[in-house]
């Protein structure tokens, strides 16, 4: 099991989570921002360059340049700690090993996150 999937089976059970996509440019960068109910922080995620290599790591970001994604509805999606691990599981394996399938892009796990746990994604050029 992956530091994420650790993290994210400490979920409480029958808890909803509030799940955002976040994006920044100068350098672009997509991930997942994870927050409880109530919208207090609980972590972030996504595909990082790590020495030219994707890695998937977790950590908590707080805006930093980032902006929530008008690129989805709905965003936020409110999903359970089932939902939430069966997105995850589910992008992972969509990714193939060491993210191959993706040719490390951060956009695309993104979004197979969110479109997982029933986002809508209306693919615009650019973020407005």
């Amino acid at each position: 099991m992956d530091e994420i999937a650790v993290m994210l089976d400490q979920l409480t059970d029958g808890a909803n989570y509030r799940i955002y996509h976040v994006w920044k440019g100068r350098p672009h960068h997509s991930h997942i921002r994870l927050r409880e109910h109530d919208d207090r922080p609980r972590m972030n995620f996504g595909l990082f360059d790590s020495d030219g290599v994707a890695t998937l790591i977790w950590k908590i970001v707080e805006q930093n340049g980032y902006h929530i994604s008008a690129s989805y509805k709905a965003n936020p999606v409110v999903a359970s700690k089932a939902q939430i691990v069966a997105a995850y599981n589910s992008a992972i394996s969509s990714c193939g090993g060491k993210y191959n399938l993706l040719n490390n892009n951060c956009q695309k796990f993104a979004r197979l996150f969110m479109t997982n746990l029933g986002s809508v994604h209306q693919r615009q050029l650019f973020h407005p």
